[in-house]
Parts: C-alpha cells; sequence; structure tokens
C-alpha cells in the first residue's frame, strides 16, 4: 500500500489529512518525498535503521546544487510539547560541530505528524531558529 492510498485526502480546505493512518514506517517515507520537493534537495536518504544511534536525524538529502545538505528529523506524535521540540532540536544540534556540520548539513527540519499551532509551540520554535 502505498502512502497515498493510505492517507485520505481531505475534502475542503479545513479539513486535515489522515496522515495518522500511515504508520510511522510509511509517515517518515513521505516526509523524505516532502524534503526532496519541498526543499530541491536530491534524493532524500532515510538515515541509518530503526534502534541505531542517529545523531539526532532520520533524514538527511544532499542539496541539487551539490554543496550542502539538509537534514531532517520525522516525529510521529500525535501531541508535542515545547519541551519536546527543545529536546529534538537539542538532539540535532549536540552533534552539529563533530558531526552535521563537516558534512555540509545547512539546514535542520522537523517534520510532525500533529499541528503546532499553540503559542506556546510556536515560541518553542521561534528560540529554537535562533539557536
Amino acid at each position: 500500500m502505498s502512502v497515498r492510498s493510505a492517507v485520505q485526502n481531505p475534502v475542503s480546505y479545513d479539513d486535515h489529512p489522515e496522515i495518522h493512518r500511515c504508520g510511522w514506517k510509511r509517515f517518515q517515507e513521505l516526509c523524505a518525498d516532502i524534503l526532496e520537493r519541498q526543499f530541491g534537495h536530491a534524493p532524500c536518504d532515510i538515515y541509518g535503521t530503526e534502534g541505531q544511534a542517529l545523531f539526532g536525524i532520520d533524514l538527511l538529502a544532499a542539496l541539487t546544487s551539490g554543496s550542502g545538505a539538509a537534514a531532517g528529523q520525522c516525529k510521529f506524535q500525535f501531541r508535542f510539547t515545547p519541551g519536546e521540540i527543545h529536546g529534538a532540536a537539542y538532539k540535532f544540534l549536540k552533534h552539529w560541530k563533530l558531526r552535521w556540520q563537516p558534512d555540509g548539513v545547512e539546514r535542520f527540519v522537523m517534520l510532525v505528524v500533529c499541528d503546532f499551532d499553540g503559542y506556546h509551540c510556536q515560541g518553542a520554535i521561534d528560540i529554537e531558529r535562533r539557536r
């Protein structure tokens, strides 16, 4: 079953696709597709395998320009707190100098299945953007 067939299309603008129906593995594949298309990256690879230490990322994509890369972290959670946003960014940033900066990673993207509409989550995202 493809990700497209597992996720029902919204009927109206206010409806949200039922991404939770696709499961975490297909969600990760969907995130890889989004990273490729949204940011103009070459094919995006799922980084490592389940259970490995992944240095704060799940996806790694080279830029199509040939220089630099983007890293993504997928979160198949249905609720997120500001602390979890900070924790996810911390997992990536603690490996920045030794692992990701030498590899040319220029962008970190967190892809989530839930909404980040709340004021507190938006504040946490703003703080992490500045870090």
